[in-house]
């Protein structure tokens, strides 16, 4: 694209400045948009179409990068800052690129520009004075000893450039959850529900949004009670569910949501989790029961009854008569009675989430060491008992 750069007949250190500086922005501009901000400026668009439109990754990136690289060029063939200043001329590219993915998290509510109404016209005016003492200065720059793409000049500009870039990442929208939930929204959206699930997995954030969004992953994929308490979360208000209080969506609709408790089976697991994070161990017990047979418990459902039998000293489990006792053999006479082993007997020998959650309290018990909260957050991290202990470290 030759109309995009000037070159000089005397040297080639102005050409290669521009080169040098419009990769450095490309990159830069199109990096941080398709693989950062995506999920901001999907967020941002869908509020502001009302829904009408559908942010694309990387057609965004593009032509935003290259609207942004021809403003420019616009304000080049203003300027002519071609020397040690030439990275200025990128300023009013850098500044629209931070204004546009500083989208706040809570656009849903009501769309502002913020405090850039101020910080435009000073940022603008300041721009403006040091363009000036640049082409004050410029005329006096002594010629690089260097030539080429190693040459002071070009090292001086793509120190600006860093700068700037790094200005770009500081002041606009770094929040972490909401990049996490904008993420899943869009993965559930199109129904890619293990994906969503990976999003922030190994990170501490939390937000009742994302946790929302989690269970309601979980419990499409039929795994509620065997992984919600493998994620870090916190719960506002009385449900897991969009309320008025803080749980709301932006891409999906509320009622998408609301619509994953049809079924009876999803409305029990949502029930029991509210159960297990407030602690309610004998309420939760008394319903569990009747609904999963113990081959089907899932993970932390068992946790749970493994905990309360250790606090209560009461056997959660019941045993069924066997069908034939009573009854006549062939001869006419009763059958006799096999003799069983005491329940708790039984079940303290086979049983290993039992076995498990002795090792939990043992290590638990160990205090003073310093090893073991990590050995803690290692090898019981994913379980309920690492949650109603309260040995998470956020």
């Amino acid at each position: 694209m030759p109309f995009l750069f000037q070159s000089s007949p005397t040297s080639s250190i102005k050409v290669h400045t521009q080169v040098a500086c419009a990769v450095t922005f490309v990159l830069f501009s199109f990096c941080y948009l398709l693989f950062y901000q995506p999920n901001v400026l999907a967020a941002g668009q869908h509020v502001l179409s009302k829904g009408q439109t559908t942010y694309v990754g990387w057609v965004g990136a593009v032509l935003i990068t290259i609207t942004l690289l021809l403003l420019q060029r616009v304000v080049f063939a203003f300027t002519k800052l071609s020397k040690r200043a030439h990275a200025i001329t990128f300023f009013p590219s850098m500044l629209v690129l931070t204004i546009i993915t500083d989208v706040s998290s809570n656009i849903d509510l009501g769309f502002s520009f913020g405090g850039w109404y101020v910080a435009v016209p000073l940022l603008m005016a300041l721009f403006a004075a040091v363009v000036w003492a640049a082409r004050q200065m410029e005329p006096f720059e002594p010629e690089p000893a260097t030539d080429g793409f190693m040459s002071r000049t070009i090292w001086v500009n793509l120190l600006v450039m860093m700068i700037m870039m790094v200005a770009v990442g500081l002041f606009s929208n770094t929040d972490e959850a909401f990049h996490y939930r904008m993420e899943m929204e869009q993965c559930i959206v199109k129904g890619k529900y293990n994906k969503a699930l990976k999003v922030g997995r190994n990170s501490q954030v939390r937000d009742p949004q994302l946790t929302m969004l989690r269970a309601f992953a979980l419990t499409k994929k039929r795994q509620l009670g065997e992984r919600f308490f493998e994620y870090p979360f916190i719960k506002i208000g009385e449900t897991l569910l969009p309320d008025t209080i803080g749980n709301r969506v932006i891409l999906l609709d509320d009622s998408t949501i609301a619509t994953v408790v049809k079924s009876a089976r999803a409305r029990l697991d949502y029930k029991l989790v509210d159960m297990l994070i407030d602690k309610d161990l004998e309420k939760f017990k008394a319903t569990v029961v009747k609904a999963y047979p113990d081959s089907l418990m899932p993970k932390h459902y068992a946790e749970a009854l493994a905990l309360y039998k250790h606090l209560t000293g009461k056997e959660w489990r019941t045993v069924e008569k066997k069908k034939d006792e009573g009854k006549k053999d062939k001869k006419g006479r009763k059958k006799k009675k096999e003799k069983q082993q005491p329940v708790e007997e039984e079940v303290a020998k086979v049983d290993p989430m039992l076995l498990r959650l002795q090792d939990f309290l043992k290590l638990k018990q160990e205090k003073g060491k310093k090893e073991t909260k990590l050995l803690l957050w290692k090898h019981f991290r994913k379980t309920y008992w690492y949650y109603y202990f309260d040995c998470q470290p956020y």
